[in-house]
């Protein structure tokens, strides 16, 4: 079940300095119902009553260029297909892809080339998968706690990489990033909080949650 359906489109300039709508395609982190999970370059179209469909990378757009697809993304286009996904969240850009780093290419067709600061060194939170069916959840603290001062896009990629992951996207990250442990407990030390000794993380709207079935 999609419940953003009406998040379509961004509105971004382009060459010819016009504001234009912009229908990328996003990475999604998502369990199938066998219990595996997928990491997938996404559209949900409308006139499949916004069912994502998977399409083998960010086709269309190129943020560093200001070049922009006028239309969505077609039914069946590059041999896209319906995901048949149970849960996800979508999110981006794709960090790893097949076990390699595709984070430059996948935020430039994501269009996140401008807005995310992937060169620069921010507060980052990831998810992946390792080639055995692993799930890694990483957060890296930056702008000065934990003595960190984060890390790029690239870097993160690398990162889980070093943990085996083979595919892997990034998440919401900056000065609310926060990763809790089994006992409820903070482990990070989100900077939104400012540099006081305790740890303070901030009310957001998203966040995922790994259970355990009894």
């Amino acid at each position: 079940r999609v419940e953003a359906a009406d998040v379509r489109s961004v509105s971004r300039t382009n060459a010819n300095g016009q504001k234009v709508d912009v229908f990328p395609i996003h990475a999604a982190f998502g369990q199938m119902p066998d219990g595996s999970y997928e990491a997938q370059w996404i559209f949900c179209q409308p006139e499949k009553e916004y069912h994502p469909y998977v399409y083998p990378f960010a086709v269309g757009n190129d943020d560093s260029l200001r070049l922009y697809s006028p239309a969505p993304p077609a039914v069946g286009q590059l041999g896209s297909y319906p995901w048949q996904v149970v849960d996800a969240v979508a999110a981006g850009p794709m960090l790893v892809k097949n076990g390699r780093d595709v984070s430059l290419e996948s935020s430039l067709g994501e269009s996140y080339y401008r807005t995310i600061g992937g060169k620069a060194r921010h507060n980052r939170t990831a998810i992946g998968l390792t080639d055995d069916g692993k799930l890694v959840i990483m957060v890296v603290d930056g702008r000065g706690m934990n003595g960190s001062v984060g890390c790029t896009l690239s870097e993160l990629a690398e990162f889980l990489m070093e943990l085996g992951v083979v595919e892997g996207v990034n998440l919401d990250g900056g000065g609310s990033s926060a990763i809790v442990n089994w006992d409820g407990e903070l482990v990070n030390h989100p900077s939104d909080g400012g540099k006081r000794p305790e740890r303070i993380e901030r009310v957001v709207p998203t966040f995922v949650v790994i259970s355990e079935e009894k």
